[in-house]
């Protein structure tokens, strides 16, 4: 549990230092107050952890103020973040024919299967997230990450945007664009 008394001390918050990814478009205003690091057309975040537990994470946002405070830049919030990001909420990769066998747990016995009916559709996809599958698709920063997901696909690929808890990456030899 986070204690505001806390945020005067950065050596009691260095190993709460978490990224999360974070659309820059709709979130323009709030970039204005906090530290960040443009990312494609997101931006990379910095949050305190608080809370890691079954029932989820909280966190709180590092603004502006709270850095000036604790006398450091951006950038090396930048290297103790994505380090305990890594460390707390390591990447996860799942093929898409494991979350499909898994999702099918949830359909009442008896109802239609529609979901199975074409699984070589889905066979290079992986679905990229965290251990606790909360705003994962921050993995997509992480060091050397997307480097393992193209040796696991065995082909460059797509990142497609699924929800700030996860992104797809397809194949791009799966891909069949129009001639």
């Amino acid at each position: 549990v986070l204690d505001p008394g806390d945020l005067h001390d950065f050596s009691r918050i260095r190993d709460k230092l978490v990224i999360r990814l974070i659309s820059g478009d709709k979130n323009r205003n709030l970039l204005k107050t906090c530290p960040h690091r443009d990312f494609l057309d997101m931006a990379i975040t910095y949050r305190i952890l608080a809370v890691k537990n079954e029932g989820g994470i909280s966190t709180a946002l590092v603004t502006n103020t709270v850095m000036d405070l604790w006398g450091i830049t951006e950038e090396e919030i930048y290297g103790i973040a994505m380090e305990n990001s890594v460390r707390i909420f390591p990447p996860r990769l799942k093929d898409m024919d494991t979350i499909i066998k898994e999702l099918e747990a949830f359909v009442p016995e008896g109802e239609d299967q529609a979901i199975t009916s074409d699984r070589l559709f889905w066979r290079n996809m992986l679905i990229l997230s965290n251990d606790c599958g909360i705003n994962g698709a921050s993995a997509i920063c992480y060091p050397h990450v997307l480097q393992a997901c193209a040796r696991r696909l065995e082909s460059d690929f797509f990142i497609l945007p699924s929800s700030i808890h996860e992104v797809i990456l397809l194949a791009a030899s799966e891909v069949i664009l129009p001639q």
